[in-house]
């Protein structure tokens, strides 16, 4: 991994030594504020990758009382596995520690793919998105199989060939009576489902990154059925924290997850602060419960 050590944390070689003294500095700053407020300093390991200050997981981390850190000698409380690929490979120091008795979260998430998702998807609800464009009829949608590209594109079927690196998948109807395409962003916290963000596109980023953003609960956007398939999904996955994607095709009714981000981001398009306070302290409680209850 190409980082470079700062006074506390490991960061990227090439952040300017500016930026790695000051997130030093905040460090140092938050683990006095922990101090004099907790009379202790709990460490949570995330590794390899430093998160930003706008990860899920900072976030909640802060609002729990908990010191982030990367190092991975660091007296800790917990860790979690927290690599930006969609295919992960720097998992060996995190499992050295789980081994030696750490709770480490996502330690057994080494696959995030969409071809990856949509076999567990096709395992759990019986049901797959994915086709063979060279025999079927009609429209498609082709992604890469790598996370976050948002680079999908509608093609008529059949096709001459099938590209490498690729998905292929039904086109899934999920405009809602607004004519707006409607996601369901779903966090996974342990066995619980505390948060649902409903996403809104318009018809030129149907596939891209900006949107906005209702929040609401799982259970008024699911059924009970629904919601211990996603549970279900999110075990045989290996997935302790993160988010799911979901699709609900208006044609045949049926929920579709279509992607899996394990390093969420609390920012959401046009959704007001006091909203994302809300959001990490619902998600905070719930990380409280799930994973340090023991403590």
């Amino acid at each position: 991994m190409n980082i470079q050590r700062g006074f506390f944390n490991r960061y990227h070689k090439n952040m300017p030594f500016l930026e790695r003294l000051l997130k030093d500095i905040n460090h140092l700053i938050c683990s006095i504020k922990v101090f004099f407020k907790k009379g202790k300093i709990n460490n949570v390991i995330i590794h390899p990758h430093y998160p930003s200050r706008k990860a899920t997981i900072y976030r909640i981390c802060r609002e729990l009382g908990l010191q982030v850190t990367n190092r991975a000698e660091a007296k800790a409380i917990l860790g979690v596995f927290y690599e930006y690929t969609t295919f992960k490979k720097e998992f060996g120091v995190l499992q050295t520690l789980a081994e030696g008795g750490l709770k480490v979260l996502n330690i057994q998430s080494r696959d995030i793919s969409k071809n990856y998702v949509d076999a567990i998807h096709q395992e759990v609800f019986g049901y797959s998105t994915r086709i063979d464009p060279t025999n079927f009829n009609g429209k498609c949608v082709r992604k890469s199989d790598t996370n976050a590209l948002h680079d999908g594109i509608i093609l008529d079927c059949p096709i001459e060939k099938i590209e490498e690196g690729f998905i292929y998948q039904i086109l899934i109807d999920n405009k809602n009576d607004k004519g707006f395409f409607e996601d369901m962003r779903i966090a996974i916290v342990g066995q619980e489902l505390p948060i649902c963000y409903l996403k809104y596109r318009n018809d030129e980023q149907q596939f891209g990154h900006k949107s906005t953003a209702d929040l609401t609960t799982v259970e008024k956007v699911l059924s009970s059925q629904e919601i211990e398939k996603v549970k279900e999904f999110a075990k045989i996955s290996k997935i302790d924290f993160a988010e799911i994607d979901i699709l609900r095709d208006k044609k045949d009714g049926k929920i579709y997850v279509i992607d899996v981000n394990d390093t969420p981001q609390s920012a959401r398009d046009n959704v007001s602060k006091e909203e994302l306070v809300k959001n990490i302290q619902i998600l905070a409680a719930s990380f409280e419960r799930q994973f340090l209850s023991d403590e």
